[in-house]
């Protein structure tokens, strides 16, 4: 290949994990004000869209409906939003239902508390429309993802819930470092993943997060600042698609990295005379 004149081109996207479906969302919180304004927010996103007033209901209607998420306030009259999360947590019909928490505290150990409580997530009041949206739909991906890792007695090694929360664990943290632009962590955290995908006796799904890391460490290298930066880059990338299965992709990515190692040739000064 004529590198001078013709770089190789990389896909701008690769096949990635199913996007997420829209679902429904339990919204719990006494003030009818917040729960109007949470309906035509997330019904304007294609949401499903189930309110109630306190954490008793809730409760009940968790375990009736079967959401695909409950958006619960920290405090609510009857039941607060602290012991309806434990109390869903505790329910074997209701424990994997993600749970993300609204609370108007500012303390951190009332965050800690609710996390410590079960909640996947809090978001303090008020609220960013955008980015509460965002992670709503982050915790549904990942239920999602979590959900089509069978638990059985015919799976290569067994899965429990500690297996499955420290999964859930480096695919949030991968998300966050993804969302800040950190692509090189995120990419070490999905391959981190994509190990343990590995251990649990997944190697389908830690195929696609091995595929996730390369397309990470791609963009990286396109945003390095650096020429070494960009060709380490390129290599992982390629390593990961080799691990993947992928030859295709691996080699294009190595042509890349030896495209910054080969500089092209200087011009030659009698083809201008």
């Amino acid at each position: 290949m004529d590198r001078d004149t013709k770089r190789p081109t990389l896909p701008s996207s690769l096949e990635e994990m199913e996007s997420p479906s829209r679902g429904t969302i339990l919204v719990a919180d006494d003030d009818p004000g917040v729960r109007m304004l949470l309906r035509v927010l997330l019904s304007r996103h294609g949401f499903t869209v189930i309110e109630v007033e306190n954490g008793l209901v809730a409760l009940e209607t968790a375990r009736a409906m079967h959401p695909d998420l409950v958006l619960i306030d920290w405090v609510m009259p009857l039941m607060d939003g602290r012991e309806t999360v434990t109390r869903l947590k505790h329910d074997p019909a209701t424990r994997d239902i993600p749970i993300v928490m609204l609370t108007g505290q500012t303390e951190i150990d009332d965050k800690v508390a609710a996390l410590e409580a079960g909640a996947q997530d809090f978001l303090t009041k008020p609220f960013d429309n955008r980015e509460l949206v965002a992670r709503l739909e982050q915790q549904m991906r990942w239920r999602k993802v979590l959900a089509d890792l069978p638990n059985t007695a015919a799976a290569p090694v067994a899965i429990d819930d500690v297996d499955r929360e420290a999964l859930a664990h480096s695919l949030r943290e991968a998300e966050m470092w993804e969302g800040r632009r950190e692509y090189p962590r995120a990419a070490r955290t999905y391959r981190s993943a994509a190990a343990q995908a590995v251990r649990m006796g997944h190697p389908d799904f830690a195929n696609k997060l091995t595929r996730l890391a390369g397309k990470l460490f791609l963009t990286s290298a396109e945003h390095a600042s650096g020429a070494r930066s960009s060709r380490d880059a390129y290599l992982n990338a390629a390593r990961c698609f080799i691990n993947a299965g992928n030859l295709h992709l691996a080699e294009r990515s190595i042509d890349h990295a030896q495209s910054i190692d080969d500089p092209p040739p200087s011009p030659d000064p009698s083809a201008s005379s």
